[in-house]
């Protein structure tokens, strides 16, 4: 944990780990903030057996609130991006408690049975792609996506970073996350996001038109929400454009005393 002030849980996308969050979008908010960057089971040092019941989303969310009563004795600000906002949601959908809820470049996940089969399917054959080719083809294949194009214009330091973090996760585990917590396998919670009750803040990328257009699409079925878009940037906008992401953080995140 680092930092002192308001409880803030981050959690990392996909091939993540809590080490995804850059200097630049964390110093800014270490005056303000007690941070918990979290690694997400099978990223990072969060290893786990090959037991299926270990690889839920159920058991995922138990572990995350076991963080935050470790980390803080009660409810804090969660945010999440790509994969860790569609954790996080799911988690403010069955009731964890939080003060407010920060999703970047995040969904709600599928909407019909479906289209969460065709994504299961999807991500098994992703899975075995990892196990069969090892971590860093799937690196370079995954962050080969359009999803992530607008890393082309980072520095050069900014791309080697991010690849070098993504390639320190163990290949297995990563593969049993993506088979156990992926998309097509969370439920969807479209028909439960009017019922959240705390503050939601929504930041997308305008480059990343998918899910911008996700996050308008919430913003009509959530009551107390807003959409900030950051010009210029992509998928990431921790790592494309932090300050403005720090920014953002500032405003939005609970910032009441712990004490």
């Amino acid at each position: 944990m680092r930092g002192s002030g308001s409880p803030l849980i981050l959690l990392h996308g996909f091939t993540g780990s809590g080490e995804s969050w850059p200097d630049q979008a964390l110093a800014p908010l270490l005056d303000s903030f007690s941070v918990a960057c979290v690694d997400l089971p099978g990223h990072g040092a969060s290893h786990f057996s090959d037991d299926s019941a270990e690889w839920t989303i159920a058991r995922t969310i138990e572990r995350l609130v076991a963080v935050q009563e470790a980390c803080f004795g009660g409810p804090s600000t969660w945010l999440g991006y790509s994969m860790g906002g569609r954790l996080a949601l799911r988690a403010a959908t069955v009731g964890v408690p939080m003060r407010t809820l920060l999703l970047e470049s995040a969904s709600p996940g599928l909407s019909t049975p479906a289209e969460r089969a065709v994504r299961r399917d999807q991500d098994g054959q992703l899975a075995d792609r990892i196990v069969r080719d090892g971590i860093e083809a799937f690196v370079d294949h995954w962050t080969r996506q359009p999803l992530f194009a607008s890393h082309e214009s980072l520095p050069e330091l900014a791309r080697e970073t991010l690849r070098s973090r993504r390639i320190a996760n163990d290949p297995d585990q990563l593969a049993l996350a993506l088979r156990g917590l992926g998309t097509g396998t969370q439920p969807s919670v479209h028909d439960k996001l009017e019922s959240l009750q705390m503050p939601v803040e929504l930041i997308t990328g305008s480059l990343d038109e998918k899910f911008s257009q996700i996050a308008r699409t919430m913003t009509g079925q959530i009551p107390t929400v807003s959409h900030r878009v950051v010009e210029g940037v992509g998928h990431t906008v921790h790592v494309e454009a932090p300050a403005e992401w720090a920014a953002w953080v500032a405003t939005h995140a609970d910032r009441s005393c712990l004490n």
